[in-house]
């Protein structure tokens, strides 16, 4: 019995350790993608997406929140790596207002689509959380990003906490968001 147990578990290692080999993956040096000479810091949770486009690069959208402001806020912050080069940062929500939690989607045209959560309509005495809206933008595979962002949710209700929160998005094959 204690022969059986051995033969199975010398399989088990074998098949494994097989099995790793084969779906193993050479991964190349790191790609820097935050190299800035201001102070910056990564909110407490990014709340990043990632998505691969038709043509393989890659798209990133996350929060950053800079602290050379007076009063630092959280900005959306949407980069590319293409063949391990991430591009420049485009700065995304065009408000002062704390942005947060984006999410991204794809289209099939390769059209970038980014939700997040903004604060630029909550009111101090309701310490930045009492409106909180959805806001979007997008851009074809070859454009820019629009100047003007796109409020999606108006949440006027009479008590704190009827909010926008934690924005998905995905678009279908047909191109419907």
């Amino acid at each position: 019995r204690t022969m059986k147990r051995f033969h199975v578990l010398i399989t088990c290692v074998l098949f494994f350790t097989l099995i790793r080999s084969s779906f193993a993956l050479d991964f190349e040096l790191a790609t820097e993608i935050v190299a800035e000479t201001d102070p910056v810091s990564f909110a407490r949770n990014t709340q990043a997406t990632m998505a691969v486009d038709s043509q393989g690069t890659v798209h990133l959208v996350y929060n950053l929140q800079y602290s050379t402001e007076t009063n630092p806020r959280n900005r959306i912050v949407y980069r590319t790596i293409e063949e391990t080069i991430a591009s420049a940062p485009v700065w995304i929500n065009n408000s002062q207002a704390d942005a947060i939690h984006p999410a991204l989607a794809i289209d099939s045209a390769d059209g970038i689509h980014i939700v997040w959560q903004d604060s630029r309509h909550s009111t101090a005495a309701g310490n930045g959380i009492d409106n909180l809206e959805i806001y979007y933008d997008f851009k074809t595979a070859q454009g820019d990003f629009h100047d003007q962002d796109i409020r999606l949710t108006q949440t006027e209700a009479d008590f704190l906490g009827d909010n926008g929160y934690l924005p998905q998005i995905t678009v279908t094959p047909g191109g419907r968001i």
